[in-house]
């Protein structure tokens, strides 16, 4: 079992180790691409000399002054794209450092409510004390408590009638004639038919003797409805003795505790709910910029795609393609030194590019499991299962979350898996929690986590009764 603050923190602890490795990726890919453009001006340059030493076809073809036209083209927009790049790393900079700011701050209110928390324990300790030789209270727990005793022996009887039912029906149910009269409510004030089908339903009842296994099937079969009926009841009366135990317990620990520490706990809820939403608003920064930045990284913007788009269109050009050609069937060695750092350039480039589609492969999972991770974290802090009092229990939450990371099970079974193991711990002070309407109420009320509450209306843990528990 761990609590819910330490799974916070195992989660916390991923997402800031995710950020390291989508930052190095980033990097890297960031290298590779500028090394791109670079080995693509490089290439250009290249071809430019080619050109400048065959002066009278490259002047006549244009392609010494194109390839001066590219060279500035793309120059200014790849400038431009650093400076966007480099504006949106301080945006991304910026949320990050807000982020944690916030997360310091939602720690320490986290702990100041846990203070709280524990005091108003330590008073229903008292409360307790002081109400365990209180005759009122002790006379309401009476009466609670003999009510649920016969509401134990009312379901046991249902349960019973239920499985006579089961066992004494069976021979009715097997007859096709009974069952068939049955169904059509013969013998009662609902049966309605046409005179021709009543006078054979007649017939069959004769045959089966239907009127007394009529009246025998409808008392076996009533029986258990009516237990139900009367278990229901007595389970509502429970509800409601347990409810006016817990105002009664509620009453004596805000008596003992004083006004100003349910105020101060009032208020502490209302800053939390407004550092959660902060928090959410910072975390969709840190997604919006986090994908323009992988984006840019992985040379899927505009203004990358553009640049390698002028470069690449050049050189697929019929004059330099021409250009190359012609150098290749001439003698001279200098054309042929130039041609191959042309082709060189160009194996680099490919070769590199198998390096950026890997890191591209990479970023992409980092960035999509960083999402999950930070929406993860935003539904552990709205659902407040980071509260002092909420647990974890029944699954080895870290051997959870390495399975999320290594794409073993998808971010919604993770979430679906931690919620089926959240419950909130009993305390002492539950009966003024669930009385005061503050958070964390979750199932306290409803009662659908695994030990939050009993079918009767009552709590597990402790109680206000001489020494017992319930």
């Amino acid at each position: 079992m761990s609590s819910g603050r330490e799974t916070l923190g195992q989660i916390e602890t991923a997402l800031a180790d995710l950020r390291g490795q989508e930052s190095r990726v980033q990097r890297e890919l960031d290298e590779a691409s500028q090394k791109r453009a670079s080995l693509a001006a490089d290439r250009l340059a290249a071809l430019k000399d080619l050109a400048l030493t065959r002066v009278r076809e490259a002047v006549a073809d244009g392609v010494v002054s194109e390839a001066d036209s590219l060279s500035d083209q793309v120059r200014v927009l790849l400038d431009a794209r650093q400076r966007t790049i480099t504006q949106s790393r301080a945006r991304l900079d910026k949320a990050e450092a807000q982020r944690q700011t916030l997360i310091e701050q939602q720690e320490k209110l986290t702990a100041h409510i846990a203070g709280l928390e524990d005091t108003l324990d330590r008073t229903s300790e008292e409360a307790r004390r002081v109400l365990a030789s209180d005759p009122s209270y002790l006379a309401l727990r009476k009466t609670h408590d003999d009510i649920a005793a016969m509401l134990d022996k009312a379901r046991a009887k249902a349960e019973q009638a239920a499985r006579t039912e089961l066992e004494r029906g069976k021979p009715y149910r097997d007859d096709p004639l009974f069952m068939y009269l049955w169904k059509r409510q013969y013998g009662s004030s609902a049966y309605v038919a046409q005179p021709l089908f009543a006078w054979l339903d007649s017939k069959v009842a004769g045959l089966v003797r239907y009127s007394d296994a009529r009246a025998n099937f409808a008392v076996l079969t009533e029986i258990p409805v009516r237990l139900r009926e009367h278990a229901d009841r007595l389970a509502v009366l429970v509800a409601a003795e347990a409810g006016r135990l817990d105002a009664m317990a509620a009453a004596k620990i805000k008596e003992l505790a004083g006004t100003d520490a349910v105020a101060g706990l009032a208020k502490a809820r209302a800053e939390q709910d407004v550092l959660i939403k902060q928090s959410e608003a910072v975390s969709a920064e840190l997604n919006e910029t986090g994908n323009q930045l992988r984006l840019y990284a992985e040379g899927e913007d505009q203004s990358y795609q553009s640049a390698v788009g002028l470069y690449t269109g050049f050189l697929q050009h019929e004059s330099a393609r021409a250009l190359i050609a012609e150098a290749k069937a001439t003698p001279t060695p200098t054309d042929d030194k130039i041609v191959e750092r042309v082709l060189a350039f160009g194996d680099d480039i490919d070769a590199l590019e198998k390096s950026i589609a890997e890191d591209r492969g990479k970023l992409d999972g980092l960035f999509q499991r960083k999402q999950e991770l930070t929406r993860i974290s935003g539904n552990f802090r709205r659902e407040r299962y980071d509260d002092v009092g909420s647990v974890i229990d029944g699954i080895d939450t870290q051997d959870l979350l390495m399975l999320l990371l290594r794409g073993a099970i998808t971010a919604a079974e993770y979430w679906a898996r931690t919620q089926s193991g959240q419950r909130w711990r009993d305390r002492p002070a539950d009966p003024w929690r669930r009385a005061s309407g503050l958070p964390p109420l979750g199932d306290l009320l409803g009662g659908s986590r695994r030990g939050s509450s009993r079918s009767d209306g009552g709590f597990k843990g402790k109680d206000f009764r001489t020494g017992g528990t319930f």
